[in-house]
């Protein structure tokens, strides 16, 4: 099932505030709960092991030079299909999640959103932070079968 919650700008919320927000969803990932800080951007992951059990499927999950963040709900089913492609072309894999196949996908279609959606099968939620670009992306299935909620001020947006 897994479940994520995010703040990202200026005025960051408090921690006791995002705490307590992200406790509410922890029925959603007994296995695992994690929360990434970075500058204006807090990330939290409750996760429930399915693809791969291993240290290596965690989330947030982070490209190797550190420019790219993503949290992931849900399933691609197209995934094996797309990792045969990236492992043809090079990209060497640390696990067997969909998360790192989804994150190794969006950079080897230089960054490219809309192609990465266009491409992508499933039932899935998922933010992708991207540093170079300086922006992030929020995204769900055309069908709407995981949620995507989000509020947003002058200030921050919270995702979750």
């Amino acid at each position: 099932m897994c479940g994520f919650l995010g703040v990202a700008g200026k005025n960051n919320i408090s921690e006791d505030l995002f705490l307590n927000a992200f406790d509410k969803i922890k029925h959603r990932g007994p296995d695992e709960s994690i929360i990434f800080t970075d500058v204006n951007l807090k990330l939290g992951f409750k996760r429930l092991k399915i693809l791969d059990l291993s240290e290596n499927g965690r989330q947030p999950m982070s490209s190797s030079d550190k420019s790219i963040t993503i949290i992931f709900n849900g399933e691609i089913y197209n995934y094996n299909n797309i990792k045969h492609t990236l492992l043809k072309s090079g990209i060497k894999f640390n696990g067997k999640s969909d998360t790192e196949v989804l994150l190794n996908y969006y950079i080897f279609l230089e960054r490219d959103i809309d192609k990465l959606l266009k491409n992508c099968n499933g039932m899935f939620s998922f933010a992708i932070v991207d540093r170079v670009k300086e922006k992030i992306y929020f995204a769900r299935d055309r069908l709407g079968v995981k949620p995507l909620y989000y509020f947003q001020d002058d200030n921050k947006i919270i995702f979750s």
